[in-house]
């Protein structure tokens, strides 16, 4: 699919998370910040990309994806449960529970 429409901003983040999962993960890593380059509001690489980056153990930087998918769909319920809980465990238990 890429080969036939390498702009599709939904392939590559289904591949980046394939890459990720496989153990890619500097390919991975390219290819969420390749989709979010042509599309920097795009929910689910912004919410896969913050779930790899907290794996990663990148916790700032998984915030603002977390925020960047919720500020565009804030109703997306994963990325609401997974947010809360890297601030639950941030030890920012306030903000989790708001």
């Amino acid at each position: 699919m890429l080969e036939l429409d390498p702009a599709n901003a939904n392939t590559h983040c289904n591949y980046a998370s394939l890459l990720a999962e496989i153990g890619r993960k500097e390919e991975a890593e390219e290819q969420f910040l390749q989709v979010l380059e042509q599309a920097p509001e795009h929910v689910s690489a912004n919410y896969n990309y913050a779930n790899f980056l907290k794996e990663k153990g990148k916790i700032e930087e998984a915030e603002v994806h977390y925020k960047r998918a919720l500020k565009v769909s804030p109703g997306h319920i994963s990325a609401l449960c997974n947010y809360g809980n890297l601030l639950s465990e941030s030890g920012r238990t306030e903000e989790a529970a708001m």
